[in-house]
């Protein structure tokens, strides 16, 4: 998707039917401001890279199956204003 595209700034498939496979973030989404990935089925754990969406204000990936630590790396996301991760097995 990203690859033909040059300034997505929201992208929402909450409740779509689609089911995300690949990394969180992909590359080429530098400027993006929203991302909600809630009820997609997304599994696995939030990457360090997350922290290369520097622009990002709000974070959804609630209701999914991912697993592991919050990354530290969500602490350099200073404009994130809004994180919503209920209903997965992080610990």
């Amino acid at each position: 998707i990203a690859a033909n595209c040059t300034r997505i700034i929201a992208i929402n498939v909450e409740n779509s039917g689609l089911v995300i496979e690949g990394s969180i973030p992909p590359t080429g989404l530098e400027h993006l401001t929203l991302l909600d990935l809630a009820n997609t089925g997304l599994v696995g754990s939030i990457p360090d890279e997350i922290s290369r969406l520097s622009l990002l204000q709000i974070f959804k990936a609630d209701n999914n199956a991912l697993t592991g630590h919050l990354p530290a790396s969500l602490g350099e996301l200073r404009n994130l204003t809004y994180l919503s991760l209920a209903n997965n097995m992080i610990s």
